[in-house]
């Protein structure tokens, strides 16, 4: 239908201006020249008949013209052509539009299918995807982009469907015309093309119905983007899809409703040289606007092709938590560097495990594992036995309820948001993980209750009430364990304390897990069983909560511990604050292992510092981690290092980078004698480590010397000998 509607814009336009001529004669008496009506009889196998067609028509057509004239007058002649003109015009400036209507469904119908295919693949790639991506970057692809391909479709289907056609028809008017005058619009027509493409402004009305819809759709794409975590966790992919094929789906009816034409399309049409270098100057630009359109899909096809390695199983494993989850000799690194470095744990079903550590040191990825937001590099994670890559990431991510530090909530209401990762929920589900959430009287003072939109990203709220309705969100699905990171840092203190006794009466009726990561030891102390303490990667110590703080063996536990507020702010002044030193473990020789020292209770070290670890703990007097100096008192730094040998605590005293690291020991091997000058200086500045590498190495390097220097001397008596 495109064709043909481009074929008969072409005759009209052509037929349309052919009236310019009698009106330009009547109105300037151009030509007195006679015509005589002629019989036609054409026969369509006869090349003299289709060559003399032209003349005739022309011939009989202006005698009409010149008997009107004599009949009925000049003017009445003049208003007959100008109605055929208008008339004509009109039927040309549809069947254009027609052409143009023609088109439209392919266009965003092909715009649609790849903006569909984008956003499903950026719900099914994994996170690891993104942190190489800028968020800015997709969405640039997914609008500015597509639109690029869009150009580049439209270009290429107008170099073969329309542009070839007008040309054609428009070069066998003007030759027929007049071939000299054809012969000399060739010559003008590149010169021509160039002037008009480069003065030349094309009018366009732009849509605000369209531009509303395209604006709601790239909030929905950055919502996709920014809450991909919330969205994997709650099996919420076929949700957050349908929702955007629907927006995009009013978003091409808003399109196809538009009229394509517009003021320039109007002047297109006033004179056929006009008329034919419109598309030819659109030919010329077809093959840069089509490369255009191919950079742009190489862009997109990077998501479109991009390989997801967090797959299902071929033979899928059904999993259940009843017993516990573990961690088994867990390491994970992002690029280059471990980040988890050996991890063992485990998870009690029905317990609540708390991870503790300074930030960066591991305690997030070490829970996005579970879910599978990552994958282990080494070692493997089990619920009930069954490693969570042997099930379906639906059924591993069905068993939890995700609660992130910075709540990830969308523009829509209450109970949408809180019911999210639930299909069909009920107004008094979702009122029950309110009210466990203490989240229910506020969303019923709020103007619509449950109804109330809460704004971009929850702008509406407060931080604490965003926090409370994440924490709902998890909630609503009766989830069989909880993830959650700092699930209650943004609450006040007594929002906090009902909250606490909501989750653990929660806990007890539905034997529910927790695993929560959390900075705050007094809340953790309040609400966990278990307690892990995680420094750099490594878990240094695992205990049950009490037993964790009576005795905090590993001196990081003791500097957490040490850390805690006190209520009373005379003792908080006089408080001894202990800072962990990692220098004072030499692991050079002794290679450190995570050992349970009995009670249940796991400690990271080496073979001399499990020996006191145990040592401490067999007295079984709890250790006082936060020591209160008196009024007046000069804090010793022994004082709260009891469980350390005299040598680690002049170690203490040493800076960060006396690490003794093996080169001391091979340049001193080679260079004895700048080695012992080395340890000299070293011992002077009470750098313990690097002055035993120095000493060490200088020591091997005289001796092996002295051997090659008793060989020599022995070979020499034998050759005098």
């Amino acid at each position: 239908w495109n064709v043909i509607f481009n074929v008969l814009s072409a005759i009209l336009n052509l037929f349309s201006f052919a009236l310019i001529i009698p009106i330009l004669n009547i109105l300037f008496k151009i030509s007195d020249e006679t015509y005589t009506y002629t019989d036609w009889t054409f026969a369509p196998f006869s090349f003299e008949a289709w060559k003399a067609t032209p003349e005739l028509l022309k011939n009989n057509f202006f005698w009409f013209v010149s008997d009107m004239i004599e009949t009925k007058g000049g003017s009445f002649t003049l208003i007959i052509l100008g109605v055929f003109l208008i008339v004509s015009t009109f039927l040309k400036v549809g069947t254009m539009y027609m052409a143009f209507y023609t088109m439209i469904p392919i266009r965003t119908g092909v715009v649609r299918d790849i903006r569909n295919q984008i956003n499903r693949k950026i719900t099914e790639l994994p996170l690891g995807f993104f942190s190489e991506e800028r968020k800015g970057d997709i969405i640039a692809r997914v609008s500015g982009d597509v639109n690029e391909i869009e150009t580049s479709i439209m270009s290429s289907l107008d170099m073969l469907f329309k542009n070839p056609i007008l040309i054609l028809i428009y070069l066998i008017g003007m030759i027929a015309i007049s071939w000299q005058l054809t012969l000399f619009v060739f010559i003008l027509l590149p010169f021509a093309g160039y002037v008009m493409g480069t003065v030349g402004k094309k009018l366009k009305r732009k849509s605000f119905e369209g531009q509303q819809q395209w604006g709601y759709l790239m909030s929905q794409i950055e919502e996709t983007l920014g809450g991909l975590r919330v969205i994997k966790a709650f099996n919420a992919e076929a949700k957050i899809q349908d929702r955007f094929e629907k927006s995009n789906e009013t978003f091409r009816l808003i399109l196809s409703s538009n009229s394509p034409i517009d003021a320039s399309t109007f002047i297109y049409y006033l004179v056929i040289f006009y008329s034919i270098i419109n598309p030819a100057k659109d030919l010329s630009k077809a093959s840069y606007a089509i490369q255009k359109g191919l950079a742009s899909m190489d862009r997109v096809d990077k998501i479109l092709k991009a390989e997801s390695n967090i797959n299902d199983p071929e033979d899928p494993k059904p999993i259940a938590l009843t017993e516990s989850i573990c961690y088994r000799d867990v390491w994970f690194k992002y690029q280059h560097e471990w980040v988890l470095k050996g991890i063992d744990l485990t998870i009690p079903k029905g317990h609540t495990v708390a991870l503790v550590g300074q930030s960066g040191s591991g305690k997030s990825t070490l829970v996005d594992l579970l879910p599978r937001f990552y994958d282990v590099d080494k070692g493997s994670i089990t619920i009930d036995g069954t490693d969570v890559r042997d099930a379906t990431l639906y059924d591993l991510r069905s068993l939890m309820g995700n609660v992130n530090q910075e709540a990830i909530l969308f523009n829509d209401t209450f109970f949408n948001n809180i019911s999210f990762g639930v299909e069909g929920a009920t107004l008094e589900q979702v009122q029950e993980a309110a009210r466990i959430a203490n989240a229910h009287d506020f969303i019923m003072a709020s103007e619509d209750g449950y109804d109330t939109n809460i704004g971009d990203r929850g702008g509406k709220l407060s931080g604490g009430q965003r926090q409370r309705i994440g924490l709902a969100r998890a909630m609503v699905m009766e989830p069989e364990l909880v993830v959650a990171d700092e699930p209650i840092s943004a609450l006040d203190v007594s929002i906090r304390a009902q909250v606490l006794n909501l989750l653990k009466k929660f806990q007890r009726e539905k034997q529910v897990t927790y695993l929560f990561i959390a900075h705050d030891l007094s809340i953790v102390r309040f609400i966990s069983d278990r307690i892990g303490v995680i420094y750099k990667g490594n878990i240094v110590e695992v205990a049950d909560a009490e037993e964790l703080f009576n005795f905090p063996l590993h001196p990081y536990t003791h500097s957490l511990i040490s850390a805690i507020p006190i209520p009373d702010p005379q003792l908080e002044k006089n408080k001894v604050l202990y800072t962990y030193d990692p220098s004072i473990h030499d692991y050079s020789v002794d290679k450190p292992e995570f050992v349970d020292i009995g009670h249940n209770h796991f400690v990271y070290g080496n073979k001399k510092e499990i020996e006191e670890y145990k040592a401490l703990r067999e007295k079984g007097e709890p250790l006082q981690p936060i020591t209160i100096r008196k009024p007046g008192e000069e804090v010793k730094e022994e004082d709260h290092e009891v469980h350390f040998s005299k040598a680690e605590d002049e170690f203490l005293k040493t800076p960060l980078h006396d690490t003794g690291s093996i080169w001391y020991k091979v340049l001193s091997f080679f260079f004895p004698i700048i080695g012992i000058i080395a340890a000299m200086v070293y011992k002077k500045k009470q750098y313990y480590h690097n002055y035993k590498a120095c000493k060490q190495g200088a020591l091997y390097g005289f001796a092996v010397l002295a051997v090659i220097l008793l060989i020599f001397i022995i070979a020499l008596i034998l050759v005098v000998l």
